[in-house]
């Protein structure tokens, strides 16, 4: 679980880790990013996932309700992206699992408000399943993949350039998963390793280019995660 610097509500934004390979002899496509920059998107879902996770472990129904509505106040647009596999995978039968059906964050609220018999907070649950989504315009693009035991799933996206990047990584929290940002030039951009299966990393391009996008599984099962980037 991804739980970093604690904020008021118990949560905290990902670290994220920025370094770039001096050696390369190329120039490195990303620039320093902004003090005052607006928290984008991307960084307030991973929020919103962080709340998930809170809430979850602390048997909250009030704080999943909140990171539903985040995520609702959010638009995302389905994107299909085609991916590269790389890495010593295990075989099939090493890497079958049972899982159960994930309930959305919503879903989860109710069980426990129901459980713990929170009336009022069973109201706003029903108010916010009333809340029809709007048709998507643009916001950032999610897709959904799955990444096998010791393999790496690898994307190639386009960033524009002058404009902050971000590329956040939620797994189904069966292993350990670690995300590699790495530009045109093979300089690596950003990393987040830090042990959980929620990551983050943030940049802005110096110029509009190609970014690979690695997503590498440290476990012995397969991970079902979403990737949502902008």
């Amino acid at each position: 679980m991804l739980l970093k610097n604690t904020l008021a509500v118990g949560i905290v934004a990902a670290v994220i880790s920025f370094s770039a390979n001096a050696n390369s002899g190329k120039d490195i496509n990303a620039g320093e990013a902004s003090t005052d920059s607006p928290t984008s998107a991307v960084e307030k879902l991973a929020m919103a996932s962080q709340l998930i996770d809170y809430g979850v472990e602390n048997q909250d129904p009030l704080v999943l309700l909140v990171a539903a509505r985040m995520q609702a106040a959010i638009p995302t647009k389905e994107d299909k992206q085609s991916k590269q596999v790389t890495g010593n995978g295990l075989s099939e039968s090493a890497t079958k699992k049972s899982s159960d059906p994930q309930l959305s964050p919503l879903e989860l609220a109710r069980e426990l408000a129901t459980e713990q018999q929170l009336q009022p907070v069973l109201a706003l649950i029903d108010a916010q399943e009333e809340v029809r989504a709007r048709g998507l315009v643009g916001g950032p693009a999610i897709h959904s993949d799955r990444v096998k035991a010791r393999r790496n799933d690898i994307y190639t996206l386009n960033f524009k350039g002058g404009e902050q990047a971000a590329v956040f990584v939620s797994g189904d929290g069966d292993t350990d998963l670690d995300l590699y940002v790495y530009d045109e030039n093979g300089n690596q951009i950003c990393k987040d390793t830090d042990g959980s299966d929620t990551m983050l990393c943030r940049w802005t391009p110096r110029w509009t280019g190609e970014f690979e996008i690695k997503i590498k599984n440290l476990g012995t099962v397969y991970n079902d995660y979403t990737m949502i980037f902008e």
